[in-house]
């Protein structure tokens, strides 16, 4: 039995389905920004899922342009330790901390024309001096664990790694078939 929708707005957006995450049969679609709702809701359906006993396998459809890393952290470790595979599947767009997700999946597939976006961690700048310190430590060693992340699940060596983290450049399903990002086309 599908999970009631819920949308997340964002600001002056007028239209009420745009960014969803809801459940139909075995597939989970996580069109949405990452966020604490964002996790709580992956949460409560994967939940359920995992005790569904018709089910066998879990797909994850994701279109979303990333968000809080440590919400995307906390539902890539999910998907990790579900009791039932995740396959991943983008439709659209997988950008940021969206990522995360996409590579914690058993296996992982995009349409066509999919787009991907890997880019340094940004700080807020609107900080006192110390606490400016204290985040941007904090962001080198969510780099470093990002970087690591990437490294073990995909392709891509570290030379490469770096250069696409800085430049922020997004890339589509060809070139992530090519940094082992994807496996496949659908």
């Amino acid at each position: 039995m599908p999970v009631k929708r819920r949308t997340t707005k964002l600001s002056g957006d007028n239209k009420d389905e745009k960014y969803v995450i809801y459940r139909k049969k075995n597939i989970i679609y996580l069109y949405c920004d990452i966020d604490r709702s964002a996790w709580m809701k992956f949460n409560e359906i994967l939940y359920e899922m995992n005790e569904d006993n018709s089910i066998n396998e879990i797909i994850l459809r994701i279109s979303s342009g990333g968000g809080e890393i440590s919400y995307a952290f906390n539902i890539a470790s999910l998907i990790e330790n579900s009791k039932k595979p995740i396959h991943g599947i983008v439709d659209n767009e997988c950008s940021s901390s969206a990522m995360f997700l996409l590579l914690a999946c058993k296996t992982r597939k995009a349409t066509r024309c999919s787009e991907f976006l890997i880019h340094e961690a940004s700080v807020e700048t609107d900080l006192k001096t110390t606490e400016l310190l204290k985040q941007y430590n904090a962001e080198m060693v969510m780099e470093k664990e990002t970087k690591d992340y990437f490294l073990a699940r995909t392709k891509i060596k570290s030379k490469q790694y770096d250069i696409l983290n800085a430049d922020g450049i997004a890339f589509y399903t060809q070139d992530a078939i090519k940094y082992g990002i994807i496996s496949e086309v659908i």
